[in-house]
């Protein structure tokens, strides 16, 4: 079963999560570093995914720098939503997937590998 992202089906191949500690380091006169930590970036998804079409492609790349959040969903649920980071497509010259669920898709569709990176709304 696919994935979707804001209603676009995708093939999550790969997904993972991350954060990071916010920290200055600053390095005194005849001294050590000394450390300033201040707070932490909250959670962020990254995903590798198969898309299939140039019309997904575009859905996906419309959702770029809207500012706005969108519903991730994976085969087990809502996983919550979120706005896109980054978004980066890989062309795939050789078509070795076949999708049960897109019956009538010409097997001679484009497909992309994605990456995306997406931050948690709320």
């Amino acid at each position: 079963m696919s994935w979707t992202l804001n209603g676009t089906r995708i093939y999550a191949q790969d997904f993972g999560t991350g954060s990071k500690s916010i920290i200055a380091r600053l390095q005194t006169i005849g001294g050590g570093t000394t450390l300033h930590t201040f707070g932490y970036e909250s959670e962020i998804v990254k995903i590798s995914a198969f898309v299939v079409t140039d019309a997904d492609k575009t859905a996906l790349e419309a959702l770029i720098g809207t500012g706005l959040s969108y519903a991730l969903v994976s085969p087990e649920g809502s996983l919550g939503n979120f706005c896109v980071s980054t978004m980066d497509f890989k062309r795939q010259l050789t078509n070795c997937i076949v999708l049960y669920d897109r019956p009538g898709l010409d097997p001679e569709s484009p497909f992309y590998l994605m990456d995306v990176e997406l931050f948690i709304d709320g």
